[in-house]
């Protein structure tokens, strides 16, 4: 019977098949290179760039990796998260693609064959280990303890295999077209997940706007907008330093307004909208982010404020857009 490292390695040569397979083809085409210029980077303990190199060429004898000459064709990244590590592959003009493992050695030899097989077809994968050499049995004890039997393990393919979650605050100067010109700050909290395509994340954050004034029917009017909200993510890209999520939210909140009338009047109305967002991220170093976040939004509750009986000074609009700039922390 197959002992666990066996099982291990069977099931991340399968892995590492359907990234491949699913990430590659299209870079055969290319035909092989003598040398490939790339650029490689990872935690200390992990295999050196000589050793991916070998690697490469173990899988391959038409693909060969050169190391600082030129600009790099090949970029690798090996990044390490809590118990897992991920090696991150970038091929010139194409988007990034990612291997998780357990160690960082086997993270090295995946993404070694992923990049074999870009640019060889008839790359081979590693091959299985030997089977160990019998051991001769110890005689079991008088009173032996029954023994455990271990569940197995579910695989899971690279492409759905999710690290974290991790907290992310965040801070962001808004201006909209609600209240003719709306300038105004949110406040946020998010938990979210990583991963190539799939990364799931949440955020609940508030919101406030300065009084903007509107002007209606020969009245005016200052509005000042508060909300709570929340925001979901499914789907995630990455294009070097920058990532992109798609994703959706709801809010509901409270439209101050005060009249400037013949007689003034204030008055406190409520107001809900749904929309989709799509917030975009440049690194800026390890924990810190460069946020944008784009938004379009569809009101629902909030229609018209009166500043008179029969006078109306403001008409929310049916769909509305919000531009979001400011800088989010990502807690280790």
């Amino acid at each position: 019977m197959p002992n666990r490292s066996t099982r291990a390695r069977v099931r991340l040569s399968w892995a590492v098949a359907a990234c491949a397979l699913v990430a590659f083809v299209p870079a055969t085409a290319r035909g092989a290179e003598p040398a490939i210029a790339t650029r490689y980077s990872a935690p200390e303990g992990c295999p050196e760039a000589p050793e991916l190199a070998r690697q490469v060429a173990q899988r391959s004898g038409k693909v060969a990796l050169a190391f600082g000459e030129g600009r790099p064709e090949v970029d690798v990244a090996i990044s390490r998260d809590r118990e897992s590590y991920t090696a991150r592959l970038v091929l010139a003009g194409g988007l990034p693609r990612e291997v998780a493992a357990s160690s960082c050695a086997e993270a090295v030899s995946a993404i070694a064959f992923v990049i074999a097989l870009a640019y060889d077809p008839d790359a081979t994968p590693p091959d299985p280990p030997r089977p160990a050499a019998p051991v001769r049995p110890i005689p079991p004890p008088e009173a032996p303890a029954p023994a455990r039997t271990e569940a197995a393990r579910v695989s899971t393919s690279p492409a759905t295999r999710l690290s974290g979650p991790r907290f992310v605050p965040s801070a962001l100067v808004e201006v909209g077209s609600l209240g003719g010109l709306s300038v105004g700050a949110r406040l946020g909290l998010s938990v979210e997940w990583s991963g190539a395509w799939y990364a799931p994340a949440f955020r609940a954050s508030i919101g406030r706007t300065l009084p903007a004034s509107v002007e209606g029917e020969g009245r005016r009017a200052l509005l000042t907008f508060t909300d709570g909200e929340l925001e979901g993510c499914g789907l995630s890209f990455g294009f070097g330093a920058l990532g992109a999520r798609v994703c959706a939210f709801g809010l509901v909140g409270a439209v101050e307004s005060l009249g400037r009338v013949a007689v003034p009047r204030s008055d406190v109305v409520m107001w809900s909208a749904v929309g989709l967002s799509a917030p975009l991220a440049v690194g800026l170093g390890r924990f810190l982010d460069l946020e944008v976040r784009p938004m379009v939004g569809r009101t629902l509750a909030f229609d018209r404020f009166y500043a008179e009986p029969d006078t109306s000074v403001y008409e929310a609009p049916a769909l509305y857009a919000k531009v979001g700039v400011g800088v989010r922390v990502k807690v280790p």
